[in-house]
């Protein structure tokens, strides 16, 4: 009995996307499985797949029978199979007769019989009431989330900072991560004031499929207590928010006394070149010394080596501190902009990190200073 037939790139798109919301180790089998059902609103089917922290839904084009009824298949095995056929085959999906329990999957002279567990045993995420509803550009909200997602925290203890932070100001959307060594903080202008909602922390997890699988256009978000729905045009994402209380964000950046002005890529390119003479590791520090319109970056390791170098900068005043090397390229990497304005405060103030894009002005990266002793090594 015919259930469905498809093109093979409609379907492969749909299942890359979903599949990826399933977990390869898993001991539970209908979590293995991707969900094939009608779509929400009649025109085509769906692929739904969960891992019970995240919950994929793609809408893919089908000629469907009419006999046609859910079921689950084993979701990276069909993805295998299916992905294998040239891309101008239609692929036929039928029930076997075996009473329902497995399914033949054939194009051309290929067949291939996969058993199914009932729809009706899959697991998925009911929706939430009281959520707060806005449309906003899904190019923004993907440049933002990956701006902030290196600084994610990737520390068990500190769970609370294992995503990102989304938050409602009074004319933007804020998101904001932090490992309690760095902050990212990106605004979004969401064209008009979104409702009222309670902080979200997205999770590292979430975060990475929303950048990956957005496509430009408006993007439907959904923030409730517990969940955060994001919907486009055939792709549904539904995500479990962490738990707990994000810090005080705001608290941390430092009213500054001193200004620099350096050209970005000038500066990244001098940083990363010293610091293959620091010590490798957590503790690889970087020495910026600011002085009259110049600033040197020094690095050094417990071996003797050291290196030094000086780039030219719009400053007035004098000020040694050290930071992370690769928190600090990372942060250059991330920065809108082709012009690096640097706010400092004293050598044990974090300092301020902003590029000069003119749609981000309130954008910045922020980074804590360590201790880096000249001439002896990282300490």
């Amino acid at each position: 009995m015919n259930l469905f037939t498809v093109e093979k790139p409609k379907l492969v798109s749909a299942l890359e996307r979903a599949r990826n919301a399933v977990e390869k180790s898993i001991n539970i089998p209908i979590l293995e499985n991707i969900l094939i059902e009608r779509a929400e609103d009649g025109e085509g089917l769906s692929a739904r797949a969960t891992n019970l922290n995240i919950e994929v839904r793609c809408r893919f084009e089908a000629r469907v029978d009419e006999a046609f009824s859910a079921f689950t298949l084993p979701a990276h095995r069909l993805f295998d199979i299916v992905k294998t056929w040239p891309d101008g085959r239609e692929i036929q999906f039928a029930w076997a007769d075996d009473a329902r329990k497995s399914v033949v999957v054939k194009s051309g002279r290929s067949r291939f019989v996969l058993p199914v567990l009932p729809a009706e045993g899959f697991v998925w995420m009911r929706p939430e009431q009281g959520t707060a509803a806005f449309t906003i550009d899904a190019g923004q909200l993907t440049a933002a989330l990956s701006q902030c997602a290196y600084a994610v925290s990737r520390e068990a203890v500190h769970f609370y900072l294992n995503g990102v932070l989304l938050q409602r100001g009074e004319d933007h959307l804020h998101l904001v991560s932090t490992d309690a060594h760095r902050m990212a903080v990106r605004n979004i202008d969401p064209g008009s004031a979104p409702p009222s909602f309670p902080p979200a922390i997205i999770p590292a997890a979430t975060v990475a499929y929303i950048t990956r699988y957005l496509v430009e256009g408006a993007v439907r978000l959904e923030v409730g207590a517990n969940l955060i729905h994001v919907g486009q045009d055939g792709l549904s994402v539904t995500s479990k928010l962490i738990e707990g209380s994000f810090p005080d964000w705001r608290r941390v950046i430092p009213e500054n006394e001193y200004h620099a002005v350096i050209d970005k890529v000038e500066f990244a390119a001098a940083v990363a070149r010293v610091a293959l003479a620091a010590d490798r590791g957590r503790a690889s520090g970087v020495l910026l010394t600011f002085s009259q319109g110049l600033l040197a970056i020094e690095a050094s390791g417990i071996d003797g080596r050291s290196g030094q170098d000086d780039v030219e900068a719009e400053c007035d005043f004098d000020l040694e501190i050290g930071f992370n090397a690769r928190y600090l390229t990372e942060a250059l990497a991330n920065l809108p902009g082709d012009t690096v304005h640097l706010f400092l405060k004293t050598n044990r103030d974090t300092m301020v990190i902003k590029g000069d894009a003119p749609s981000a002005p309130d954008d910045l990266f922020l980074l804590f200073p360590m201790r880096v002793t000249r001439g002896v090594g990282d300490v």
